[in-house]
């Protein structure tokens, strides 16, 4: 709500580990081969590729070898730290609202 209570969110992007068969599978039938004539057959396929998909995300496992990706709040960066100088010069450049920092 609009109570000004404060909210703090900690949002890391997490690398995960896909099986080799899954991801082949997924690039092969996402591969416009479908006549136009069967557009409706082919977005149901899609959609059921895109469930799958995301079935073996959820249930992937982490992969260590690569970083995790922290999304950093500019609006509150502290003051005279290295983050506030990199807020106020992307400030220039766009609305903060609309700019993702990982």
């Amino acid at each position: 709500g609009f109570g000004g209570a404060p909210a703090l969110l900690v949002l890391r992007r997490l690398p995960i580990l896909l099986d080799d068969a899954a991801s082949e599978g997924a690039r092969a039938s996402s591969t416009p081969t479908v006549p136009t004539a069967a557009k409706q057959g082919s977005e149901m396929l899609d959609a059921a590729v895109q469930e799958r998909c995301r079935w073996q995300s959820a249930l992937s496992e982490v992969d260590s070898t690569r970083p995790v990706h922290t999304l950093l709040n500019l609006l509150h960066a502290p003051t005279g730290g290295t983050l506030e100088q990199l807020a106020k010069v992307l400030m220039r450049l766009e609305n903060l609202s609309h700019v993702l920092v990982w």
